[in-house]
């Protein structure tokens, strides 16, 4: 095969099915569904004279793939046409993820409705990005992007709702919805409304049901997040502020929300940290997490084509550079985050979707969706470590062993701005930066650049999970 396994490893394909059972009673009927009537159904619709949403789009692509491939799914549907191979197979790494979560539980005291949401919102971004890149169809790519500001959303209410309990009249809501009335309904809540979308509704139904979610995009749940994670690690809102104009310019965020984020949000966040015992140790954990958890997302943006104009990631070999580098720079982040994680395999970048040692070094975008779902749990991580540092009247007493760390820390930070390494870390950085900043879910250009290798049927189970 051009592209490597024809096949799942048969343990990881257990591990991820048993999570999604003991996360969610629906989620495997729900995800079979999602491949069976979504994936499947579509194409079987969208490939008709008739078609309204056609199978293949405008024949172009919006990323750095364009090499239509068949998909073999059973005799009747022998080759369903997967438009961008590499990227199609590369949203399994959102699946990887997935037993993850259900190992962490423990050490990160993840309450069930929790793990429901995480478990459900990260097969749904393993499905909607599957055929987003399959078939460039329009509900595709609605279903695509609402995934991750799903998953943002979750992680913000998890972030905060501690903080929200003691904020101010309408604090409450702007903590947990970035808005100055109540969201219809909780990010826990929009999880289980899509996980019973595909099983309720029929395909010619769901843009107008994926439209009627009311959810902050995820531009503005990240910069909540963040600017939550700098007033905890930095205390001092003047300190906070240049950062937060800095995240809300990086995340082209709209004039309306960066409006609410300076003068309702920062303020009623503020209020609530005022009322918070939070020792140095815990705001040096939080500092490190949020920096390594950038590190992640910096190299994940860097490869998702629409967020930097850097042509220079579609040059083979930063293609194969970034694909060497990725362990390094995983290794390197967690070394920052502190965070603990519990499938090597992810960090070490092997095995993590079938094809991955092709597609990761010949493809651009396949490398955002395998660091992106890797950063994305991070993000849960310090979500459920400020939840549990932010009770209010816990009195806390960090030990001396904890002390010792931070300080440590801070010292080894200290050496680390004047290394070499941390310099051609800033050096990248201001590189990326130099290249114009497009918002992501604009187009910024079309490729259309084949990427070669022979046409290879995959095994079915990429699309019914069971």
């Amino acid at each position: 095969s051009s592209f490597g396994e024809k096949t799942f490893d048969d343990e990881q394909f257990e591990q991820i099915s048993s999570c999604m059972a003991e996360s969610s009673s629906i989620l495997p009927q729900s995800s079979d569904a999602s491949w069976e009537k979504g994936f499947l159904g579509y194409y079987v619709l969208q490939t008709r004279p008739e078609a309204t949403d056609p199978w293949g789009g405008s024949g172009k692509s919006q990323w750095d793939e364009l090499n239509p491939t068949p998909l073999y799914f059973n005799e009747s549907l022998q080759n369903i046409t997967v438009y961008e191979p590499c990227n199609f197979l590369s949203s399994w790494a959102f699946y990887r993820n997935i037993p993850e979560i259900c190992a962490a539980k423990d050490e990160y005291k993840i309450q069930k409705n929790e793990q429901t949401a995480i478990v459900e919102t990260l097969a749904m971004m393993g499905v909607s990005a599957a055929m987003f890149h399959a078939s460039n169809t329009h509900l595709g790519g609605r279903y695509d992007t609402l995934g991750i500001s799903l998953f943002s959303f979750i992680a913000l209410q998890i972030m905060n709702t501690n903080l929200a309990s003691l904020a101010p009249e309408n604090g409450s809501e702007i903590l947990l919805g970035l808005s100055t009335d109540p969201r219809t309904k909780t990010a826990f809540e929009v999880s289980n409304d899509m996980a019973r979308l595909v099983l309720d509704y029929e395909t010619g139904d769901w843009v107008t049901q994926l439209s009627g979610m009311d959810m902050p995009n995820y531009f503005e749940s990240f910069t909540g997040i963040g600017i939550t994670c700098c007033m905890i690690a930095l205390k001092f809102k003047f300190i906070v502020i240049p950062l937060a104009t800095l995240l809300t310019d990086l995340l082209d965020v709209p004039d309306d929300a960066v409006d609410l984020i300076f003068e309702k949000y920062i303020p009623a966040l503020e209020n609530s940290l005022n009322q918070v015992s939070i020792t140095f140790p815990e705001r040096v954990m939080v500092f490190r997490a949020f920096w390594g958890i950038m590190i992640k997302f910096l190299f994940a943006f860097l490869w998702q084509e629409q967020t930097f104009d850097a042509p220079f990631i579609y040059n083979p070999i930063f293609k194969a550079i970034g694909a060497v580098l990725m362990p390094y720079i995983n290794s390197f982040a967690n070394l920052f985050t502190g965070l603990k994680h519990f499938t090597p395999s992810i960090q070490n970048a092997k095995n993590v979707y079938p094809g991955d040692k092709k597609c990761r070094t010949i493809g651009t975008h396949s490398k955002w969706h395998e660091e992106a779902a890797n950063g994305l749990v991070d993000v849960t991580y310090i979500a459920f470590r400020i939840s549990g540092i932010t009770l209010a009247g816990d009195k806390k007493v960090s030990s001396v062993s904890e002390y010792i760390s931070a300080i440590c820390f801070c010292l080894s930070l200290g050496l680390l701005l004047v290394s070499p390494l941390f310099l051609l870390i800033v050096l990248l950085v201001f590189i990326a930066k130099s290249y114009k900043f497009n918002k992501m879910g604009n187009v910024a250009k079309y490729k259309s650049n084949e990427v070669s290798g022979d046409n290879h049927a995959y095994d079915y189970r990429i699309v019914k999970l069971v």
